[in-house]
């Protein structure tokens, strides 16, 4: 799978799962295999200004949260890409 794809949809969450800082964002993104993958979006505040449907995203990785003993949970996120945010 590609590590690159458009931003299909996105939206700002005020409420989410134990251990996730509110609010975050969230969307899915279209890879060229057209699979669309529902994630956290990172590196893009403003995100009422920096992120537009159909933007280049990349998928980077970094922590997610951390578990009870404080050890770091690290997943995918998708950030704009290199050269596409403000």
């Amino acid at each position: 799978m590609s590590k690159k794809g458009k931003l299909h949809t996105y939206t700002r969450s005020h409420m989410g799962p134990a251990g996730i800082r509110t609010p975050f964002t969230i969307g899915f993104i279209e890879l060229p295999e057209g699979i669309k993958l529902f994630s956290l979006l990172t590196q893009c505040e403003p995100w009422d200004k920096v992120l537009a449907v159909g933007m280049e995203m990349e998928m980077v990785i970094e922590t997610i949260r951390e578990d009870e003993e404080g050890n770091e949970i690290v997943g995918y996120k998708f950030r704009p890409s290199v050269g596409e945010s403000s």
